[in-house]
């Protein structure tokens, strides 16, 4: 499966999960900004980039279990991530560079705070 396939599957995955939470769900047409959803929920609208990865090769090796994403544009609220069959909801504004490295095994912490954080969107504050 090419990457670009994996990445739709994902999107829809996070969509699907969105509107059994509540949220108005919006698709970008055209993802030049690296906007890929927009939700809204009670009159807020907060913007999203949806990364799906399969695990590196040190997973392989038996190190340990990561998934490493690249992150193109920091300009949405939050970066939502999917390793293996958890979901990360991170703010874009914590983020110091254009990489994400999860462990779910918990092997190094990093992220492992924001997964499946589905309140982080529920009590975003929309300041536009």
């Amino acid at each position: 499966m090419d990457i670009n396939t994996i990445g739709k599957i994902g999107e829809l995955e996070i969509m699907t999960m969105l509107l059994k939470k509540g949220f108005s769900v919006f698709q970008n047409v055209n993802d030049i900004d690296g906007v890929d959803l927009i939700i809204k929920k009670e009159n807020k609208f907060i913007t999203l980039q949806i990364k799906n990865a399969s695990k590196t090769s040190q997973a392989y090796k038996g190190l340990y279990e990561r998934y490493a994403y690249r992150i193109t544009k920091l300009n949405v609220d939050f970066i939502i991530c999917i390793a293996s069959e958890n979901v990360y909801i991170i703010p874009s504004n914590i983020l110091k560079c254009k990489a994400i490295f999860i462990y779910p095994t918990g092997k190094k912490k990093g992220y492992t705070n924001f997964k499946n954080k589905w309140e982080l969107l529920e009590n975003h504050t929309n300041l536009s």
